[in-house]
């Protein structure tokens, strides 16, 4: 079996463990948090996919293909276009966290500000996951995903289940924490990886420039428009779905309710 098949085996093997992990970890949060806290979770989830495509922009993608072109040819480049996708993804990370600010603040909605940091560590990961696309070495990715995905599950499934949180607003918290912690680990295990694999770049002196920026954006933007309009049509969801119930007469508790099972229990049957 040649190298790309063997990677493409694994990865497709990940993706099955972690949508597996993540389908049964459905079933323990709908257990626990009930419908109620399922719609407030998945509330959260909108806008964190949104602050996730806002961060990331498609940059993952233009990082895999530029550090592919100039992986065995111009490693000076790609140390050059490595530090621009950083620098660009944390200036994006500040317009994602506004985003989450606001909306807290709006919609009193703390959870926000819990899911803020794993919004900045996915995007921050997804430079480094781009780089190892790149360079074709998908070991650093598929272990960083397991990691995160068992991570989150158990600690999550710990937090939830415990009998010292009692309301369901504390519970979906601690679903939130969870998340968030398993993001850092992932992020932890990828920054490892990456010091290790990107050793060779510090021989290089490393200049951010506009070109490297323009090289960047013209991938990445085709990209991620159609990324952020379905990113962006969840959030909106998630904002109207639960007014138009309350509008049409169900209490707010309700509203949630329906908008919980709906998003958190059944569609994922389905999808």
């Amino acid at each position: 079996m040649s190298h790309w098949a063997a990677d493409t085996v694994f990865l497709a093997a990940t993706n099955f463990l972690t949508g597996t992990l993540g389908f049964f970890y459905r079933l323990v949060l709908s257990k626990h948090l009930g419908s109620e806290g399922m719609g407030v979770y998945q509330q959260a989830l909108a806008f964190f996919s949104t602050a996730i495509t806002v961060i990331t922009a498609g940059i993952p993608l233009s990082i895999s293909k530029l550090v592919a072109e100039n992986h065995t040819k111009n490693a000076s480049k790609n140390a050059n276009i490595l530090v621009s996708a950083f620098v660009l993804t944390t200036v994006f990370s500040l317009f994602a966290a506004a985003f989450l600010i606001g909306l807290s603040h709006i919609l009193h909605l703390r959870l926000l500000l819990i899911i803020l940091p794993a919004s900045i560590f996915v995007g921050y990961s997804s430079v480094m996951k781009g780089y190892f696309f790149g360079i074709e070495n998908t070991a650093p990715v598929r272990w960083s995903n397991i990691s995160e995905s068992v991570f989150r599950v158990l600690l999550g499934s710990f937090i939830v289940s415990t009998n010292m949180l009692v309301q369901f607003e504390e519970k979906t918290r601690g679903a939130v924490s969870a998340l968030t912690m398993g993001e850092f680990i992932s992020l932890s295990l990828l920054f490892m990886f990456f010091t290790r694999s990107a050793d060779v770049y510090r021989l290089y002196k490393k200049t951010i420039t506009l070109k490297h920026i323009k090289e960047i954006l013209a991938i990445a933007i085709p990209i991620s428009l159609s990324q952020i309009i379905n990113s962006v049509s969840l959030s909106v969801e998630a904002l109207l779905v639960p007014k138009g119930l309350v509008i049409s007469g169900l209490s707010s508790l309700e509203a949630l309710a329906t908008y919980g099972k709906t998003t958190g229990m059944a569609l994922p049957l389905l999808f």
